[in-house]
């Protein structure tokens, strides 16, 4: 399935929303699960929008030559 940044941006919202939900009901564990997921919901979404830049990284390609030698499984 490819991601849409227009449908990362829903669920960024959504999570942001949520996030200062739980913070202002004082749930503050919740509170920081919920900003971290919005945070990973941002990097995920400058990853499809930047692409090249992305394999461009040394991480990229250091995990790409791993599922390589794992016959391009993740497990």
């Amino acid at each position: 399935m490819r991601y849409k940044i227009e449908y990362l941006s829903k669920v960024t919202e959504k999570y942001f929303k949520e996030a200062k939900n739980c913070l202002k009901n004082k749930d503050y564990i919740a509170a920081l699960i919920m900003y971290g997921s919005v945070l990973e919901a941002l990097l995920l979404a400058m990853c499809f929008a930047y692409p090249d830049e992305v394999r461009e990284t040394k991480t990229y390609k250091s995990i790409k030559n791993i599922l390589k030698k794992r016959k391009g499984g993740f497990f």
